[in-house]
């Protein structure tokens, strides 16, 4: 099986030992930066730029051996086996998932319809405008020219900042990360075509034309200076040249005679992308919001979208029955379980999304959103939403007590919801997500009502009540008289 093609990238040697134990394949990936006793990655800007670069160096070191490579994020949950998705995209060098929320969208890419794209999906053969968002959870590359150009660009876009933070030099893009810069360079070209719309590489294709260095090798000694539109589209990709030029020089990936290229292999000046289908490669959003949890089409499910750190994306993976690591006296705790039947939606029609007798101007102080009074008599479905809270939240406070009185861990069940969860004031009126193909109702997860984080760790607190997620019951771990 393709087991036997995998491996586990390790980032402190701890982990490797404890791979190198349980005799599981492992990349040994260690640096000083990523090995600071209690410090979170994430908030190491310098320390994450360099893991970011890491990530390239590895992929180039299989790409350059001619070895094609499927990269995941560590929060990335595989359900069955990509094959017969990524076979169609085989023409492209790169691919990648994305952060777009609706497969609705992201499945009009055989039409051309609309010149602005949807939010993070206007990635589109015709779109023109609109934002793109590629995510580097899941990432394919294959073993060519163009792919070897871009991972090289991608190190060098990287480590140019990193090298920068170090010497403590004043800087406009600290929080340029992997993802980010993966982005910088599909964005400079995917739209680098006349008409400045984005193109496929052929009729009907979700694999897109992105061009990085529209002269080539000609006129290399002034490109930088040509006059370029009004797009920048003259302009070479910054990290394209050179990251091609450690290539030839033998300074990344594998090299053989004459460097990790041959002399014969002319640097490209484009490179084909594909971006994951939305359907097969599920967003948080997607998979837990608007699919309920449910698996359908889904390939791969990746934690984006949740709320809550690490505790929020545990919760979601045990939820969704892909969490396999709680020892078996999680599945049957002394005292048994005590769950409930949720309040329920009003019946009648879903209430109205907005109220036309309410202003929509901007009233807070910067003129950028609502006063929430305001938001409230604007949207008379958000005020429904508000009200089955209330009502959830005294259900949940009635049945802590009482599994605190009876010494039961709780299963939470789970809640039905009348508006998605948004920082954006796009949210409003209507309650669902921007560019989201979420139907309301809606179960949506605890983390929209309640900070996760601390119900747990009351729960483990003298006289905190456990609670549990909502399919517990039915998970196939359970004893079975719990079913």
């Amino acid at each position: 099986g393709k087991e036997r093609s995998a491996a586990i990238a390790a980032l402190d040697r701890n982990f490797v030992a404890a791979l190198v134990a349980e005799r599981l394949p492992c990349l040994e990936l260690v640096h000083p930066l990523l090995e600071r006793p209690a410090a979170n990655l994430r908030s190491n800007v310098t320390g994450f730029r360099r893991f970011g670069a890491m990530k390239a160096s590895l992929v180039l070191s299989f790409i350059t051996r001619g070895r094609d490579v499927l990269l995941s994020d560590v929060d990335v949950v595989w359900i069955r086996d990509p094959e017969a998705v990524l076979r169609p995209l085989m023409e492209a060098d790169v691919m990648s998932s994305t952060d777009c929320t609706s497969i609705t969208a992201d499945e009009t890419y055989a039409r051309g319809e609309r010149e602005v794209g949807p939010a993070r999906c206007a990635y589109m053969p015709g779109n023109r405008a609109g934002h793109a968002a590629f995510n580097t959870g899941v990432l394919y590359f294959r073993a060519t020219t163009a792919a070897k150009a871009f991972a090289a660009a991608w190190r060098v876009r990287l480590l140019s900042v990193a090298e920068q933070d170090e010497l403590h030099y004043v800087r406009t893009t600290e929080y340029v990360d992997d993802q980010y810069a993966f982005n910088l360079l599909l964005w400079h070209g995917f739209r680098n075509h006349p008409g400045g719309a984005v193109t496929s590489t052929r009729p009907r294709s979700r694999v897109i034309s992105v061009v990085v260095d529209p002269k080539g090798s000609a006129g290399e000694a002034n490109v930088q200076a040509a006059a370029e539109d009004a797009r920048g589209a003259r302009r070479t990709a910054f990290g394209w040249r050179s990251g091609w030029k450690q290539l030839v020089e033998g300074k990344v990936g594998v090299s053989r005679p004459g460097g990790a290229v041959g002399a014969d292999e002319a640097r490209p000046t484009s490179f084909a992308f594909a971006p994951l289908p939305a359907r097969f490669f599920c967003s948080g959003h997607v998979y837990w919001v608007q699919q309920g949890g449910e698996r359908r089409d889904c390939v791969a499910v990746h934690t984006t979208f949740t709320e809550g750190g690490d505790t929020g994306k545990v919760w979601r993976l045990r939820e969704a029955r892909l969490w396999l690591l709680d020892p078996p006296e999680y599945y049957s705790p002394a005292g048994g379980f005590l769950t409930f039947t949720p309040p329920q939606p009003l019946a009648g029609p879903l209430p109205p999304e907005s109220d036309p007798s309410a202003s929509s101007d901007f009233d807070d102080k910067y003129r950028t959103g609502w006063l929430v009074p305001t938001a409230l008599r604007r949207s008379p479905r958000l005020r429904a939403h508000l009200e089955l809270v209330r009502r959830h939240l005294l259900a949940l406070r009635d049945a802590l007590a009482l599994a605190s009185v009876l010494g039961r861990t709780l299963v939470v069940p789970r809640l039905p919801c009348l508006c998605d969860r948004s920082e954006a004031v796009t949210i409003i009126p209507s309650c669902v997500f921007e560019a989201s193909d979420l139907e309301l109702p809606f179960h949506c997860p605890i983390s929209h009502i309640l900070d996760l984080g601390r119900l747990l760790r009351m729960a483990g607190q003298p006289g905190g009540v456990p609670i549990r997620e909502s399919t517990l019951l039915a998970n196939q771990l359970a004893p079975r008289s719990l079913a």
